[in-house]
């Protein structure tokens, strides 16, 4: 069972993962893009930060076994799960390219 009291990602790094994650602040991350600096260091620390936060939310998704429960979420809804599914896919791709016919 999911044991947080707030749900930021820096919390769950902490708690299910057992992982310090370092905050950075929305209000700075316009200073990144800063192309003023002759150095690229600022930028690709931000990069590698964002990288590293897919790979926390992937592992916190691996750890809280989210999909075994979408299906328990989806049958107690009465619903069916590959419908679920592939309704996802639909809104996720852009323009609906690679689309299933029966939602064309």
């Amino acid at each position: 069972m999911i044991s947080s009291t707030t749900w930021s990602l820096t919390e769950m790094c902490k708690t299910h993962l057992n992982a310090e994650r370092q905050d950075i602040d929305p209000e700075e991350t316009a200073g990144y893009f800063d192309g003023s600096v002759s150095s690229p260091d600022r930028l690709l620390n931000f990069v590698k930060h964002c990288e590293l936060d897919a790979h926390y939310q992937m592992a916190i998704a691996s750890r809280v076994q989210i999909l075994p429960l979408t299906k328990q979420l989806t049958n107690l809804a009465g619903n069916a799960w590959c419908v679920l599914l592939l309704f996802e896919i639909w809104i996720l791709t852009p323009a609906g390219v690679g689309v299933p016919q029966k939602f064309n």
